[in-house]
C-alpha cells in the first residue's frame, strides 16, 4: 500500500485524466504514481514534460536510456522503478533478457560494448550517495559519447535518481508488468523491497 492514496481517477482534473489515458496506452494499466502526483496537478504536468523530452528523438538510443535508467534504479532499490523500466526496455525498447540480466554485473556479462559499459558506471557512480563521478570515469565516457549524448545520459540518470527515490519514499511498490521477460533486481545494498522472482506478472493485452 502507497503511504498517500491515489486521488480517485473521478477527481482527475484535465492533465490527470491525460496521463492516465497516455500511461494506459503505454503500459495497459492505470500506475499508482499517477493517481498521487493527480493531488498536485503542477507537478504533474512538470513530470510529464520531462517524461515527454525522452519520448522524443534523442541523440541516445531510447534502449541505452531506458537500459541506464534501470541500472540507476538498481542502485537505489526502487521495486516500481525495476517493474517498469525492464518492462519498457524490453516491449517498447528493444533490450533483450540477457541485457536486463546482464546490468547485475554489467562489466563482466560480455552482452554491453565498453561504451555501453561506461555509461552503467556512470549511472552506479551517480546514483551513490555522495556521487562518485570522476574525471577517469568521464574520460571513458568521452571515448565514446558526444557532449548531447552526455547530457541526454547524465539527465536521463539524474531524473531516475528523482523518480526512484519519490517511489521508494512514497511505497509505491512493483505493478508486475514484466511477465514472460527478465526483470532487473536491486544490487546488494539496496535496502528497498524488491521483486523475489526474475518475472512477475504481467498484463496479458500487452502480450
Amino acid at each position: 500500500m502507497t503511504r498517500i492514496a491515489p486521488l480517485p481517477r473521478s477527481k482527475f482534473g484535465p492533465s490527470a485524466r491525460l496521463t492516465d489515458l497516455v500511461v494506459r496506452r503505454l503500459v495497459g494499466r492505470h500506475l499508482d504514481g499517477v493517481g498521487i502526483a493527480a493531488r498536485v496537478p503542477a507537478i504533474l504536468r512538470a513530470s510529464g514534460g520531462m517524461e515527454r523530452a525522452f519520448m522524443g528523438r534523442r541523440a541516445v538510443s531510447h534502449r541505452m536510456l531506458e537500459l541506464v535508467s534501470v541500472r540507476a534504479a538498481m542502485e537505489i532499490g526502487c521495486s516500481f522503478c525495476l517493474d517498469m523500466g525492464s518492462y519498457l526496455a524490453q516491449e517498447k525498447s528493444g533490450a533483450t533478457e540477457d541485457e536486463i540480466r546482464g546490468l547485475s554485473d554489467h562489466a563482466g556479462s560480455g552482452v554491453f560494448t565498453p561504451g555501453e559499459v561506461a555509461a552503467f558506471d556512470l549511472a552506479v557512480a551517480m546514483s551513490a550517495t555522495p556521487p562518485t563521478v570522476d574525471d577517469e570515469l568521464w574520460a571513458r565516457l568521452s571515448e565514446h559519447w558526444s557532449d548531447e549524448q552526455l547530457v541526454e545520459l547524465t539527465a536521463m540518470i539524474g531524473w531516475e535518481n528523482s523518480r526512484a527515490r519519490l517511489a521508494n519514499a512514497l511505497g509505491i511498490q512493483s505493478h508486475g508488468l514484466t511477465a514472460g521477460g527478465a526483470c532487473a533486481v536491486a544490487t546488494v545494498h539496496a535496502t528497498t523491497t524488491t521483486p523475489t522472482s526474475s518475472v512477475a506478472a504481467a498484463p496479458p493485452a500487452l502480450r
